[in-house]
């Protein structure tokens, strides 16, 4: 070990203050260069142009702190847009007093998803920089999932719940989930506009009966400048559904929305509020922390379309 520690500090380039001085200047450098590259050419560096005040003369724009459930196990950080985030599966906390969940059924997960905490936050400040300060409300269940699974209302006439998740399946898609089967998003389009139940059955039932005299079901569902997924596909990331992957084949797994986008989106007639649930392949959530950042900002643009394009009065 002592010969160890002696070649190691004859080799540390930090006791030579040439070297030192060399690689202080090198990073700053090239810190400087990125990040005037960033407001350079990053387009979310120039927000839409948002009314800041309600109707009534009062502030959009929210100072109040976040808000902590019991023993911080739960937080909800207010916003001022019709969005809200919400991270169930993320969750970095495991007290000793609550048992684990015990496994009642083959299916059963019990594993975090990783890194999805960290994509929502982020996701959150750069929507909140693109929309000049307002900000999305943010749901977060800080117990791990080996703890509790935890599968959320509103300020505004209508609204959009995003429920991050991540998933491990072999095809990488983004997986947007509307509370639809595979086997119902692979019928006939022309069924599938038709059809009220399906429609109906959608956790975006408010924002189609809005629209049903401009869009048909499937344009916001998967047109390619019409909905979610289009707009992701457009940027490059492989979604479902989407103008391209309309439908998971039978062989591809795909979560169609769980408890919360069910429970929580419109397709409960007396809500207002629609339900996306996002899931995340691991290619976009672990490893290389570059494509992840760029991935965010690419998901804020697509959703800031969305709720621009959907959810502010005409």
């Amino acid at each position: 070990m002592a010969l160890y520690i002696r070649n190691y500090q004859s080799i540390n380039p930090l006791r030579k203050p040439k070297i030192l001085t060399f690689t202080a200047l090198l990073f700053f450098f090239t810190l400087y260069i990125l990040s005037f590259d960033f407001q350079i050419n990053d387009p979310s560096n120039v927000p839409p142009l948002i009314d800041l005040n309600a109707p009534d003369g009062t502030s959009y724009l929210t100072t109040e702190p976040p808000s902590y459930g019991y023993k911080n196990y739960s937080e909800f950080i207010p916003g001022s847009l019709p969005l809200i985030i919400s991270i169930s599966h993320g969750g970095h906390l495991f007290p000793r007093d609550i048992p684990d969940r015990k496994k009642t059924t083959p299916g059963m997960v019990k594993s975090n998803d990783i890194n999805t905490q960290e994509i929502g936050h982020q996701l959150s400040k750069i929507i909140t920089k693109r929309f000049n300060g307002r900000k999305p409300y943010m749901v977060i269940n800080h117990l791990g999932r080996s703890k509790i699974d935890v599968n959320l209302e509103l300020r505004f006439e209508r609204g959009l719940l995003i429920d991050i998740h991540g998933h491990g399946h072999t095809e990488n898609y983004i997986e947007l989930g509307y509370a639809l089967s595979l086997e119902t998003l692979s019928i006939p389009t022309d069924t599938l506009n038709t059809n009220e139940e399906i429609v109906f059955g959608s956790s975006i039932r408010a924002l189609c009966a809005r629209k049903q005299n401009e869009l048909s079901f499937s344009e916001i569902l998967r047109g390619e400048s019409t909905s979610l997924g289009g707009k992701l596909q457009i940027l490059g990331y492989d979604t479902i559904p989407s103008h391209v992957h309309k439908y998971p084949l039978p062989t591809e797994r795909y979560f169609h929305g769980g408890y919360s986008v069910q429970r929580y989106g419109s397709r409960n007639n007396e809500h207002v509020v629609d339900a996306i649930q996002l899931e995340l392949p691991r290619l976009l959530r672990l490893g290389n922390s570059r494509l992840r950042e760029t991935f965010v900002k690419d998901l804020a643009k697509a959703l800031g379309w969305f709720i621009q394009t959907y959810y502010f009065a005409e």
